[in-house]
């Protein structure tokens, strides 16, 4: 009890600095309109995520699970049928939501309140046994991928350096902001989570027509605040890869690689393109230590970690891979217009084949084509490339974040991966 009682003291307290230096980013409240996204923040304030508030909240929830360690106390078979009993859960919450909005939406039904009274007092208790075992799954889940993160060397004195520290939250979703004439992120501001798709519209709408820009609203899956924000779903899969590539951010913060994410695309798209090669990594490595019964669903092991891709009668990784390109040279010509109309009519074209997206402009490639691990939105980018083959020369997940993380430009990574990366 004591050794178990201190364990998490150092797991809480190695977490504070961390904590300290983030709340010291996000508390800033002098604003001059000097940058683009000080531009953008100037329409999108009403609108913009509260990041203080939320971190103190979370925090004080990762306190208490602290101070009750349930999950230390669990067989590794007992955390795999809680995980996946929450799933359940979510399942049945979800249809619950379904009916309900079903009921509501159905104009044969007379009295909709009367008509769910049912379906509402049933999703009442599941959402109180959802807030009831949040804290616990999430405990799991985060010993899981910690214990994979010790075996690839992130610990000090038994404990990963930064802590893996996640909450299941509404995640703020995105507005990025790139010239017309060129795909680049000049802008990424966070927004409050669940806007309206009119809302939306309206912001994209009055960002290009005040700036001349680009402009689109983003969801996400997850966000590096600390503890790290990450989407509620049942799929635990793509759970356990976005805590591993939120943590990865956490991990990267203090490092060449973390401190240059907003001086160039190409430092941006390394970072993110790590991120997710670790994300996928670790999370195939815990399910197949935790969750046996879903490793016919993974790929094949291969190489450093490369994941391929199942072919498909349309293959959108291509499909996309040729609207970045073509973009790029109608906007290397200074074709700008036609560069748009060219877009739009391979939005159209995806939607024939089944993908359906609302938005694909220059926006579009400037957030997608930073997560560049595989095909598609980059376009001819080499970058991801580079990441991916200096991924694939180290012999482990942890060697090839160490060695990345010390990266400060496009030119030391390719000196790397000529040189075999991790030797």
């Amino acid at each position: 009890m004591i050794r178990s009682f201190w364990r998490r003291l150092f797991y809480f307290l190695t977490s504070l600095p961390t904590i300290f230096v983030l709340l010291l980013v996000l508390s800033s409240d002098s604003f001059a309109p000097r940058t683009m996204t000080d531009r953008v923040r100037l329409i999108t304030a009403p609108y913009e995520f509260e990041f203080m508030s939320w971190t103190a909240n979370a925090v004080w929830a990762k306190v208490r699970q602290f101070s009750l360690g349930e999950e230390r106390y669990l067989t590794t078979a007992a955390w795999h049928d809680l995980v996946l009993e929450y799933n359940d859960l979510l399942n049945r919450i979800s249809a619950a939501e379904n009916e309900l909005t079903r009921i509501f939406s159905d104009p044969a039904v007379a009295d909709p309140r009367a008509a769910s009274a049912a379906v509402r007092a049933d999703l009442a208790g599941l959402r109180r046994s959802q807030s009831e075992r949040q804290n616990l799954v999430e405990s799991i889940l985060q010993e899981q991928v910690s214990a994979e993160l010790r075996a690839q060397g992130f610990a000090v004195g038994g404990e990963v350096v930064p802590p893996v520290l996640f909450r299941f939250t509404p995640i703020p979703m995105g507005l990025i902001v790139s010239p017309r004439d060129t795909i680049r992120q000049d802008a990424n501001v966070q927004l409050l989570p669940g806007l309206t798709l009119e809302q939306q519209i309206a912001l994209e709408a009055e960002t290009e027509r005040r700036l001349g820009v680009s402009a689109l609203v983003v969801p996400f899956g997850g966000l590096g605040t600390f503890p790290t924000m990450i989407m509620e779903t049942s799929y635990t899969r793509w759970v356990l890869e976005a805590v591993t590539h939120e943590w990865t951010h956490i991990y990267l913060f203090l490092t060449p690689l973390g401190m240059g994410y907003e001086t160039s695309p190409e430092l941006r798209t390394i970072n993110e393109t790590a991120a997710s090669l670790i994300g996928k990594a670790i999370g195939e490595l815990v399910v197949r230590r935790y969750y046996p019964e879903w490793v016919s669903a993974l790929p094949e092991l291969s190489g450093g970690g490369g994941l391929a891709a199942p072919l498909l009668e349309f293959d959108y990784s291509h499909e996309m891979h040729v609207t970045r390109v073509e973009t790029d040279r109608l906007l290397e010509l200074g074709l700008i217009e036609e560069a748009e109309a060219y877009l739009e009519q391979r939005r159209r074209f995806f939607a024939e084949h089944g993908y359906i997206i609302r938005r694909l402009n220059q926006a579009f490639f400037a957030f997608y084509g930073s997560y560049a691990d595989v095909p598609g939105e980059r376009g001819e980018d080499p970058v991801g490339p580079a990441v991916v083959q200096l991924f694939e020369q180290c012999p482990s997940a942890g060697d090839f974040l160490r060695v990345v993380s010390q990266v400060t430009s496009f030119a030391k990574l390719q000196q790397l991966v000529s040189g075999g990366g991790c030797g």
